[in-house]
C-alpha cells in the first residue's frame, strides 16, 4: 500500500515538472518572437531590415532569463522536498 502511494507521488511530481517546463518553453518563444519582432526595423526607403544587435540582446537576455528561471525552479523544489 505503501509503496502505490509512493508511485502516485512520484508520478504527480513529474506530471507538475512537465507541465512547468511546457509554460516555460512557451514563455521562452514568447520572448524569442518578440524580440525577432523588434529586430525588424523600417529603413529610410521603406523596405525592412534585420537589425542583428537587437536581436544579440534578445538572445542574450533570453538566456538570462532562461537560466535565471531555471535555477529558481530548482531552488524551489529542492525546498518542496523533506
Amino acid at each position: 500500500k505503501g509503496k502505490e502511494i509512493v508511485a502516485q507521488q512520484k508520478m504527480e511530481a513529474l506530471q507538475r515538472k512537465k507541465e512547468r517546463q511546457s509554460v516555460f518553453i512557451v514563455f521562452v518563444a514568447l520572448i524569442v518572437i518578440m524580440f525577432v519582432l523588434f529586430a525588424f526595423k523600417r529603413g529610410e526607403d521603406g523596405e525592412l531590415y534585420f537589425d542583428t544587435t537587437v536581436l544579440f540582446w534578445g538572445i542574450l537576455i533570453a538566456i538570462i532569463i532562461l537560466v535565471f528561471m531555471r535555477w529558481s525552479a530548482g531552488k524551489g523544489e529542492m525546498a518542496m522536498v523533506p
